[in-house]
């Protein structure tokens, strides 16, 4: 009876929630992302409507979908999802995510491929943005550290947006009412992007705004390297940076014939003026 059948459907569904409890199986979701409550009716009736669903509890269904081989509903969700392709890229990193567990989702991925292609900032615009996990983002800017620093300033405001996120509210969203406290947990979070960055591209401006006020989360060295760099407007210098470590090697690329005494004048003259 209706009742009977209720029963079961709650029973079932709380046996589902468990399955696909993402922490433990799939890391792809967060904690309050729920199993559409369709799903259950679906293996009764083969009839689910997606149109009320937020994209992360249609993508919790569609893993849940994939783990029980229903090949039919995983691909009723996919083209869903490729509908409306604006959503798909305010998550981004869920969908991503999603399609580097079930590779049978070709579609979405091959989505995911052409949408990087032609924009390579996608992932620091989505708003899933701050779920990434710190290993995953730190190989996504190693493996395009040339190609994000065309934008470099864009890259340290998004660290700031994810390390903030990431402190799970220790660190206010107002920078300068962080206190000492605050401030160490920020360097030990930022520490491991620091080589990442490229300085060089960054305006003078937005280095002294934005960038100067943590100074103290630089190692000292590396710090001074880069105010070097600023000091010398007229490209005397480039800074390299090091794959491996906080280190740079400051090289003189045009005016070999100064003397190595008129330079370090010149570089504490300026530094002098801006540290």
């Amino acid at each position: 009876n209706l009742f009977d059948l209720i029963i079961i459907e709650e029973k079932e569904q709380n046996e589902l929630e468990n399955l696909y409890d993402i922490d433990n199986n799939r890391d792809v979701l967060s904690d309050e992302i729920e199993l559409d409550p369709q799903f259950i009716l679906y293996i009764y009736s083969s009839s689910i409507d997606f149109t009320n669903n937020d994209v992360k509890t249609n993508v919790a269904t569609l893993i849940a979908a994939d783990e029980l081989c229903l090949n039919n509903l995983c691909d009723s969700i996919e083209n869903y999802l490729l509908d409306n392709k604006e959503s798909l890229k305010k998550n981004f990193i869920l969908i991503q995510n999603v399609v580097s567990q079930i590779t049978q989702l070709n579609k979405l991925n091959r989505f995911c491929k052409i949408v990087t292609r032609n924009d390579a900032f996608i992932i620091f615009k989505a708003d899933d943005f701050t779920t990434m996990k710190q290993e995953i983002l730190i190989d996504l800017l190693e493996k395009n550290k040339k190609k994000y620093s065309e934008n470099s300033i864009l890259i340290w405001d998004k660290l700031m947006e994810w390390i903030i996120a990431q402190s799970d509210d220790e660190l206010p969203l107002d920078t300068t009412k962080w206190t000492l406290d605050e401030i160490s947990t920020f360097r030990t979070m930022i520490r491991p992007f620091l080589p990442l960055i490229n300085f060089e591209t960054i305006s003078p401006k937005d280095f002294f705004q934005k960038i100067k006020p943590f100074k103290n989360c630089f190692d000292h060295d590396f710090y001074i390297q880069i105010l070097e760099y600023y000091s010398f407007s007229n490209n005397d210098v480039t800074v390299i940076h090091s794959k491996s470590s906080l280190d740079s090697k400051v090289i003189n690329s045009k005016k070999g014939s100064l003397s190595r005494n008129s330079i370090k004048s010149k570089k504490q003259d300026r530094l002098d003026q801006i540290n």
